[in-house]
């Protein structure tokens, strides 16, 4: 059997707690009723079955009379499928680094009992709370279609405002569900619908209250981008905000005194293994463009000091690094709107925001095109 690894696109740490300790892979002990040695699948982001949608399979295995497991880590909680060969539907959940059970019917897998992850309870709390009006969302919903099909405009319109009060009732849900869930995953798939529902800035409101490890999600990067992005003040092309704030040898650093230079506005953190894994590519943009008037400043969102400056030294940074050592509320980062890290911004000798959120290979495209070195 292989090991699933799952690389996250933005650092996210999430601690899942069994029987009081931290467990770094997770270990999926099942049985189907009706099952006997046949090929069981593990699956991405399964949403329902038929309309078309198949399994992204990740691994597979072979039950011996209903019996199965599959043993692997991930590096960040989603959304998983498990399918049979006989594709009768699947079981969806969501998947930890824990010690999960999921029992059912080999007929009906889709109403299989999850146990033991953490996520998928609330994720469970959540569809309790909704179950009602979810029930009445679609009884509207099916009674607008059948109206309109008989040709009744009136009555049709009348249950599709029923049917918007019902979803609008439901984002309300889900609304207090994540202010009362800011570290759950669960609550940070909520924020699209609070938005659409509820308006952008109760969905910003409700998406800011969410721990910076959930908002450095990688299903977070199309919700920020759909309601901050589009309207934040801080754009390519715009003046970017001053600041300042002190470097590990306490020593006070200014965004002014980098006027003339190119700079790249770099946050991250020691705990962040995205961040960790990008600093060699940075070390090389530095190294090769750092007598091109161009420069990095390191902008860290730890808050132990003692790990912030470990870090810098097992990576080698040579570039200045400043902090205020209040995490996720740092200052400047606040002040660029940073929702996950790793996040940069590339300014100009001006002052502008020329481009944001480079990394790798497309870092290195940029540069060479300003400096016009190949």
């Amino acid at each position: 059997m292989k090991v699933l690894v799952l690389l996250a696109l933005f650092c996210f740490v999430v601690k899942t707690n069994v029987q009081g300790q931290d467990l770094q892979e997770f270990l999926i002990e099942g049985y189907f009723k009706n099952l006997s040695n046949k090929k069981i699948y593990l699956g991405n982001k399964g949403q329902g079955y038929g309309n078309g949608f198949k399994l992204q399979y990740f691994d597979s295995t072979f039950s011996i009379d209903g019996h199965y497991s599959f043993k692997g880590k991930v590096n960040e909680v989603n959304y998983y499928s498990i399918e049979t060969e006989e594709h009768k539907g699947w079981c969806t959940f969501l998947l930890e680094n824990s010690k999960i059970k999921v029992v059912g019917n080999a007929d009906s897998v889709w109403r299989a009992l999850v146990i033991g992850s953490r996520e998928d309870s609330l994720r469970k709390v959540l569809n309790k709370l909704t179950r009602e009006l979810t029930d009445s969302l679609n009884s509207s919903g099916d009674s607008a279609s059948k109206a309109l099909g008989r040709g009744d405009t009136l009555l049709s319109r009348n249950f599709s405002s029923l049917n918007q009060y019902y979803a609008k009732k439901i984002a309300l849900e889900k609304y207090r569900f994540t202010i009362n869930h800011p570290s759950s995953v669960v609550s940070l798939f909520q924020i699209s619908d609070i938005s659409t529902r509820l308006g952008k800035d109760t969905g910003k409101f409700a998406f800011n209250t969410l721990s910076l490890e959930v908002r450095s999600h990688s299903a977070a990067t199309n919700i920020r981008y759909k309601i901050f992005d589009l309207d934040s003040n801080v754009q390519i092309n715009k003046v970017a905000p001053k600041f300042k704030q002190r470097d590990n040898k306490s020593r006070l650093v200014t965004l002014e005194s980098y006027k003339g230079k190119y700079v790249l506005i770099d946050f991250w953190a020691s705990w962040c293994s995205p961040c960790r894994a990008e600093n060699p590519n940075l070390i090389t943009a530095y190294t090769k463009y750092k007598k091109s008037n161009f420069s990095i400043l390191g902008i860290s969102l730890d808050v132990d000091k003692a790990k912030w400056l470990h870090a810098i030294k097992e990576d080698k940074l040579p570039w200045k690094q400043v902090s205020d050592l209040k995490g996720s509320n740092n200052e400047v980062a606040l002040l660029f709107g940073v929702q996950s890290i790793p996040m940069n911004f590339l300014i100009d000798p001006n002052g502008i925001i020329i481009s944001k959120n480079l990394r790798g290979k497309e870092l290195e495209k940029v540069l060479s095109n300003i400096f016009g070195v190949k």
